[in-house]
């Protein structure tokens, strides 16, 4: 590889804080509203202008947010500011379930978490890129930060990174692990699809599109019909779609196959790596004929590599295009379909992850393990054969090896999975994980001491008293609580 050498200049310190978040998706905006709640001065820093990630500008990609009983969560309701934050966004929806929809839950949710920011003071740095540390020692100072005027500095005496990516914590020195083996992962609550021997590491994600002129009920009733297939297709679907395609039919088999074999259009592409880019029969009604769909992306590909990332950003938006053409052409219900928007980037379920001072595993989860410094009990897993009590989420997760002054939150935080994890990456968690990493961030600077170096009993009985779970009485006791 060649190099440049970047002249040495001054940069102008844009703010100074006591906690710089890096990431306004799910964990960092709690992360900057939890510490902002314990008085700390936050800056949230975000590369979109417009907040909440993938429940915000990502158009949820998949699933919803917290009204799917025995799916989004178990057992507990959602405590402290996830939960104010839920009792008013269900205000903003009102009783109009044309709301209830992903392009209307997105906006709202970024409306609110703007509205709700304002309300605790935290200062706003958007459209921007946070780049490399400002390091002193091992010591975590700060970030420069990229804009559209200028190059700047952001001072913090603690930083949250909440990119998705922990590239933040990796630039700084922490060590950081790019996926999981399949050994690694191998545990009943763990789909033995995302297993797959041939592939060293795993990664899935996608964007979300809605179009426009769809009958889907038309569509649904076609593809749902009762049909016996030629067994060339039957083999054909099985050989080339049979695990990517996810929710296709298999009367739209024929439909499909010609378009493959004519070369008109493949709804399933292959890249080296190997990776593969499937339009997924995934269709919801968002009101009648319009209806929001899913493109997604699966394999052995970085979230955290800028050539991968590049790649598929331009493949998957031109594979949308091309796709909802062939629907149109070709599909019943899509006559007169026309693709409006897609989501602004490529959601990722994997992807880097720091290796922490714990690293949290699929099997922790199966088994509800429990942990002396946890933030709060997880229940996500309990319908993917996870244990009924749940599992704790060890505080130690959020703690980079080598780098102090910094805690890793959310996507990035350390703990082992192949793209859909078990639990872990559902939004509950990820808001109740953010809120968490920010009261122990301004924790941190009230004691002057280091995160790693916090008072775990500390942030627990602010967390319990937030409503937090950490289980039935006998382990508060255990853990000396009450």
């Amino acid at each position: 590889m060649d190099y440049e050498t970047e002249p040495a200049k001054r940069i102008p310190v844009f703010s100074a804080v006591d906690t710089a978040v890096v990431g306004a998706g799910v964990s960092g905006l709690f992360a900057a509203l939890g510490a902002a709640e314990l008085g700390a001065r936050v800056v949230l820093i975000d590369r979109f202008g417009q907040i909440g990630g993938n429940m915000g500008p990502g158009l949820f990609i998949g699933s919803r947010l917290y009204n799917e009983p025995g799916k989004t969560l178990h057992v507990v309701d959602y405590p402290g500011i996830p939960r104010r934050f839920v009792d008013r966004l269900e205000s903003m929806l009102g009783d109009d379930e044309r709301r209830r929809c992903y392009p209307y839950y997105t906006n709202a949710i970024s409306r609110l978490a703007s509205e709700m920011l304002k309300e605790s003071g935290v200062d706003l740095l958007l459209s921007a890129y946070a780049g490399d540390p400002i390091m002193d020692g091992n010591r975590l100072r700060g970030a420069y930060v990229e804009t559209k005027s200028r190059r700047g500095a952001v001072r913090a005496s603690v930083v949250v990174d909440a990119c998705g990516d922990a590239s933040i914590a990796e630039r700084a020195g922490a060590p950081v692990a790019r996926g999981s083996t399949p050994e690694e992962c191998d545990s009943p609550n763990v789909w033995s699809g995302y297993l797959r021997p041939e592939y060293e590491n795993w990664n899935d994600g996608g964007v979300y599109f809605v179009v426009s002129g769809v009958a889907l009920d038309r569509f649904n009733a076609f593809s749902n019909a009762d049909v016996e297939l030629d067994p060339d297709d039957e083999q054909w679907f099985e050989e080339h779609l049979g695990y990517y395609a996810g929710r296709w039919k298999r009367p739209t088999t024929p439909i499909l196959r010609k378009g493959w074999e004519s070369g008109e259009f493949r709804v399933l592409r292959d890249f080296p790596g190997p990776f593969h880019i499937c339009m997924n029969n995934w269709f919801e009604q968002i009101e009648p004929g319009l209806a929001g769909g899913r493109a997604q992306v699966h394999g052995n590909y970085d979230s955290g590599n800028h050539e991968h990332v590049s790649l598929i950003e331009s493949e998957l938006r031109s594979f949308v295009f091309d796709g909802v053409a062939f629907l149109r052409k070709r599909m019943p219900g899509f006559e007169n379909a026309c693709l409006l928007f897609m989501s602004p980037f490529l959601g990722a379920r994997g992807g880097p992850r720091i290796e922490g001072e714990f690293v949290l595993t699929p099997q922790d989860l199966y088994e509800g393990r429990e942990f002396d410094d946890t933030v709060f009990r997880s229940y996500v897993g309990l319908r993917k054969k996870g244990s009924p009590e749940g599992c704790d989420m060890p505080y130690r997760m959020l703690l980079p090896k080598r780098v102090d002054g910094l805690l890793v939150t959310g996507r990035g935080a350390s703990y082992k999975r192949r793209g859909h994890d078990p639990g872990v990456r559902a939004r509950c968690n990820l808001m109740m994980l953010g809120q968490a990493t920010g009261a122990a961030a301004a924790m941190a600077v009230q004691d002057g001491v280091e995160p790693r170096h916090l008072d775990v009993k500390k942030l627990q009985r602010y967390l319990l008293a937030e409503g937090y779970p950490f289980g039935p009485e006998s382990r508060l006791r255990k853990l000396s609580l009450v």
